[in-house]
């Protein structure tokens, strides 16, 4: 299952996962198939092998207990994914993978609200996450926020640059050039 999960192959993770059904009781086959879910084609496959009860049977780090919420949601039960999502504290570490969770299952709104809040108490934000805000953006149709966002990102990354070959030139003086 590694690795189908390196060369990106959710499906096939999934499938040799559940070609062994003593998996469904360790812990790292959970998280990894919990983790793939949004990807498969058929995301009940998955609930069948990790269980409805698999947050009860293992101490789930946040973003297990997010991928089960998506997971939930996908597999038709939108009660008991608000459920497993109230369990989650919207601390300054969770609230990136709330966002996420929350886009995974629809709902860009809330999504785009909790990722503000994020970068709003957090200034040293990545770029991925502000290129994230953006599509949230784009997606809710507010096109000049998403503008904003994406041209942050873009200040971010170009700020992390070395100078360029060209910057690096030193200029030539105005009387060379005729």
């Amino acid at each position: 299952a590694n690795a189908w999960l390196k060369l990106d192959q959710p499906e096939l993770v999934l499938e040799t996962l559940i070609a062994d059904p003593r998996l469904r009781d360790n812990f790292e086959a959970v998280t990894i198939a919990l983790s793939r879910s949004a990807e498969v084609p058929d995301p009940k496959q998955v609930l069948d092998f990790v269980g409805e009860d698999v947050n009860r049977r293992f101490s789930l780090p946040v973003s297990s207990k997010l991928d089960l919420a998506v997971l939930m949601r996908l597999c038709g039960a939108p009660d008991q994914a608000e459920q497993i999502i109230a369990g989650v504290r919207e601390s300054k570490e969770n609230l990136p993978l709330l966002a996420e969770a929350r886009h995974l299952m629809g709902d860009d709104d809330e999504a785009a609200r909790l990722l503000t809040t994020f970068l709003d108490g957090n200034p040293g934000g990545k770029a991925s996450e502000w290129l994230f805000l953006g599509e949230l953006y784009q997606e809710l149709g507010r096109a000049d926020d998403a503008q904003r966002a994406f041209d942050h990102s873009l200040n971010l990354l170009t700020a992390e640059l070395p100078e360029t070959a060209f910057s690096a030139q030193p200029s030539i003086p105005a009387q060379v050039i005729k």
